[in-house]
């Protein structure tokens, strides 16, 4: 009886002994998952925040077209006598991308004053209402920081000097309707490397292409006075 007693004893303390050995090992494989999986979102993570590309604060083209109208009230402006409408003469609005609203006050925005946009402005991205008829004489001109400007369809007259010496202008969209363009314009704007002059435009007084670099082009109509003024300026001219 005492042997057989002796015999039990001994084999639940096995028994007892395994259990604890098998807790153990399970609680060490856990941890040893938990780290693995630990490891590999680190690892996954880590490129999301590396890759992201830095900003070049270039403005486009697209960026100017998808920008939504500006408010009211990031202008002054009063009204245009003569031709019916308002006249926008200066920004007080902090966005650097400017979309000139259609109409102000329940009449059209038909003109764009001298220097509205010149020398101190920070707009980097600016587009033209349809409405707007005449861009004045230096409404750009001297901007640092222009880079990006589309007339709308509405304009007639590119005023003297309207661009001259923005020197970060690259792209600029110039309308069909347009019919003059005075002196000097886009004198000096030698980021620009290439300009379509839409078949509307009949005008081209004096030097408007003046300083616009050594591989500028003028894409214009073959035979039209676009033509002649660049070829009769030095400047290379491509049919459309």
């Amino acid at each position: 009886m005492k042997k057989s007693l002796s015999s039990i004893l001994v084999l639940c303390l096995m028994l007892c002994v395994t259990a604890c050995g098998k807790g153990s090992t399970d609680v060490t494989e856990k941890s040893e998952s938990e780290a693995t999986v630990s490891a590999q979102n680190e690892t996954t993570e880590a490129p999301n925040k590396t890759e992201k590309p830095a900003s070049t604060g270039s403005i486009t083209l697209k960026d100017v077209m998808d920008h939504p109208v500006t408010p009211v009230e990031d202008f002054k402006y009063g009204l245009d006598d003569e031709n019916g409408g308002i006249a926008i003469y200066g920004y007080k609005g902090g966005d650097k991308i400017v979309v000139l609203p259609d109409t102000i006050d329940d009449k059209p925005v038909t003109l764009v004053e001298k220097f509205t946009f010149g020398s101190g402005s920070i707009v980097k991205g600016i587009r033209i209402s349809d409405n707007v008829k005449v861009v004045d004489q230096g409404t750009f001109g001297l901007n640092e920081n222009l880079e990006v400007a589309v007339c709308g369809s509405g304009v007639k007259e590119l005023s003297k000097s309207a661009f001259q010496d923005c020197h970060k202008l690259h792209t600029l969209v110039l309308n069909e309707g347009l019919t003059s363009i005075d002196t000097l314009a886009f004198a000096g704007c030698h980021e620009i490397k290439e300009l379509e002059i839409p078949d509307s435009v009949t005008e081209l007084i004096n030097s408007p292409f003046f300083g616009l670099g050594k591989d500028f082009v003028v894409i214009g109509k073959a035979g039209s006075v676009v033509e002649d003024v660049a070829l009769g300026n030095g400047v290379s001219f491509q049919e459309k």
